[in-house]
């Protein structure tokens, strides 16, 4: 069964505007609806406002009764890992067990990008420790995700790593779901599909990536788990791409030009449905390219819309027929 989750584009969107496209993905049935974690606009830094990710997310749990929610991906740099499982045992047991905990090394890609418009500002501005090393930052993740799944799983979590450490910790209450919400772990990389064979319940590629490169990256996977000697057909696959559709040709150049318009000061930024996973063209078009993602091994897609018409009309033309 493939399921479909909605990413919300953050950027510049109001609380009510999120709190909008929550319940109205909800509505229309996707399975989980998600945030992106960052601290200033993105990929505008002076786009604003960009609300705090596990505030809003806290907030939306109170709003909503069916669908899941997480953060994709929460930056591991920003947060202690002992106080990330204490949030998210809090936010699980509030909403009744409806927590995906995603899970990223914050910035692994290409160091001049991140350096204009991704994490690296928000490091220097919020004064928060950063190691240049992609190595370093991964490490990190590793460690994080073994320390919230030690401490959703034990009464007292112990552990001393390179990076992070923690000393009889108790997180109670645990989690509402059993053995706990799933991790998801999020990057397409040679170290960080290892760190995802090792700890992921599901691992999440995205944006730029083919179905056969999508094919590929799984069989790396599938490689770091027989050497981990871990579970590979645990773990969800997903992907997470721009979704644009449109009824015809015409009205299809349209919303391209109008977000390309969008984006005209980003410069080097590349909109998410234009990238090499976007999910674009008529309702067929799109279902076409689900399928042959589905066939390269995808079995959950997170999707990020334009806007809340945009995901109405998808649900209602597409997302039937899944």
């Amino acid at each position: 069964m493939v399921l479909f989750g909605a990413y919300a584009d953050c950027d510049g969107a109001t609380f009510n505007e999120l709190r909008e496209m929550a319940l109205e993905a909800e509505r229309l049935e996707f399975d989980s609806f998600w945030l992106i974690d960052h601290l200033h606009g993105f990929p505008l830094p002076d786009r604003q406002p960009l609300l705090e990710s596990w505030t809003t997310l806290s907030a939306l749990s109170t709003l909503t009764k069916r669908i899941r929610l997480g953060i994709l991906v929460m930056n591991v740099q920003n947060r202690l890992p002992s106080l990330v499982a204490k949030m998210g045992s809090t936010l699980d047991v509030i909403t009744n067990g409806r927590l995906e905990m995603g899970l990223g090394a914050g910035g692994t890609g290409r160091s001049s990008l991140h350096e204009r418009w991704g994490y690296t500002p928000e490091y220097l501005a919020y004064g928060t420790p950063f190691s240049e090393s992609a190595a370093i930052r991964i490490q990190k993740l590793d460690e994080a995700a073994h320390i919230i799944r030690l401490m959703w799983t034990h009464e007292r979590a112990t552990f001393s790593g390179r990076h992070f450490s923690v000393k009889n910790a108790i997180c109670n209450p645990r989690p509402h779901q059993v053995p706990h919400p799933r991790i998801w772990i999020a990057g397409q990389g040679r170290y960080l599909l290892k760190v995802a064979a090792r700890r992921a319940d599901a691992v999440n590629l995205h944006w730029n990536l083919t179905p056969e490169h999508y094919r590929r990256k799984l069989s790396q996977l599938e490689k770091n788990c027989r050497e981990l000697d871990t579970d590979y057909t645990h773990i969800v696959k997903s992907l997470t791409a721009g979704a644009l559709i449109a009824e015809n040709d015409a009205e299809l150049r349209h919303l391209k030009e109008e977000l390309i318009n969008r984006y005209r000061l980003s410069e080097g930024f590349v909109p998410y449905p234009l990238q090499e996973s976007g999910i674009i063209g008529s309702p067929r078009q799109c279902e076409s390219t689900i399928n042959q993602f589905v066939e390269s091994g995808v079995q959950y897609f997170v999707l990020m819309f334009t806007g809340i018409d945009q995901m109405k009309f998808f649900a209602t033309t597409v997302l039937s027929d899944f």
